[in-house]
């Protein structure tokens, strides 16, 4: 199953990447992050923080799952839908930006 939704133009997949002027610090159990114009830092636990550390690099939702797919064992609908919610939250958040380079 493919977490990255089929795009209609015919254009590649989006491929996601950290905004570069995110603040983080690293905790103990994860990271914590502060997107520009936000009063409040979001803590990112456990596989979401493996999904922050990923997106160092622009990925799109599939080569993302398929990094968590390789370090967590479940089943690949549901960790589709996880990866799919949880970049979307980010996006929501102001944490990550589509890549145009």
């Amino acid at each position: 199953m493919s977490a990255t939704p089929p795009t209609t133009d015919g254009h590649a997949p989006v491929r996601l990447v950290r905004r570069d002027d995110v603040l983080e610090r690293t905790l103990l159990d994860g990271v914590l992050v502060l997107a520009p114009g936000q009063a409040d830092p979001t803590a990112l636990r456990g596989s979401a923080a493996v999904l922050w550390d990923l997106l160092r690099r622009p990925s799109t939702t599939d080569e993302l799952l398929e990094h968590l797919a390789a370090r967590y064992t479940g089943e690949r609908a549901t960790m589709a839908d996880d990866v799919t919610g949880a970049v979307a939250e980010l996006g929501r958040l102001g944490l990550v930006v589509a890549d145009v380079g």
